[in-house]
């Protein structure tokens, strides 16, 4: 099985993690993905709305977080235009 991580989506892209790579352990517990690098041994949790294993439901998400990225960019964007100084 393949789990999309879309948390990082407007900084790293969308991040695949397989469940038979022998470098990680991953469980779900309540719905939240727990990935455990046996290499490092790092544990890194996602929130259900972080984490799929649909592809197409990742790239929604991923163009959502993308929509909201350049929305905000635009709101400081225009705030840095406004200023004035004296």
């Amino acid at each position: 099985m393949i789990y999309y991580i879309t948390k990082y989506a407007t900084t790293k892209g969308i991040i695949r993690y397989f469940s038979d790579d022998k470098a990680y352990t991953i469980t779900i517990d309540g719905g939240h993905l727990h990935v455990y690098n046996n290499t490092t041994f790092a544990l890194q949790i996602f929130s259900p709305c972080q984490w799929t294993t649909s592809k197409e439901s990742a790239i929604a998400t991923a163009e959502l977080l993308r929509r909201r990225k350049i929305k905000s960019l635009q709101v400081r964007i225009e705030k840095l235009e406004s200023m004035v100084f004296e």
